[in-house]
């Protein structure tokens, strides 16, 4: 589980928008569970040099290794909608010359607030969180191509 967050700030500063958006991760609030063991094995487990306990830790890393890059994508989801949050406030870069022109700053925020988490939850569904491999990786291609 990745704690992961869009952090926004705006304000008026000259009559001008200065504001801010950006995705932040936070492994204190982050965590995950190894049923497996580990890669040195269970607890009180002599690890030895046999082909088997290679394959098996070998197994477990790779299986780490597809995880990790299925969260790393779950971040890359959250920057792809800071960059749109971004490109949003670029557009009202004159909101502050007029009255109540930050009003809309909130509700906007909201959206891709909303947006983001249902396309959270679908990235997970679709690829068994990270599971399915061959549509994690057509996630990954996808999420690439809105970062270039």
């Amino acid at each position: 589980m990745s704690w992961i967050h869009i952090e926004t700030e705006w304000g008026c500063e000259d009559g001008k928008l200065v504001a801010t958006a950006r995705a932040s991760f936070d492994p204190s609030q982050s965590w995950w569970r190894n049923t497996r063991g580990n890669v040195w094995g269970g607890p009180g487990e002599r690890v030895s040099s046999t082909q088997a306990q290679q394959d098996a830790r070998r197994s477990v890393l790779e299986l780490d290794m597809q995880l990790l890059d299925h969260e790393q994508i779950h971040f890359d989801i959250a920057e792809v909608t800071a960059r749109k949050i971004r490109a949003r406030f670029a557009e009202l870069k004159n909101a502050c010359e007029e009255a109540g022109g930050t009003d809309q700053i909130g509700p906007m925020i909201v959206k891709a607030d909303r947006e983001l988490q249902e396309e959270q939850e679908r990235y997970d569904r679709e690829t068994g969180h990270g599971v399915n491999a061959r549509v994690q990786d057509q996630w990954k291609q996808k999420v690439r191509a809105l970062l270039n």
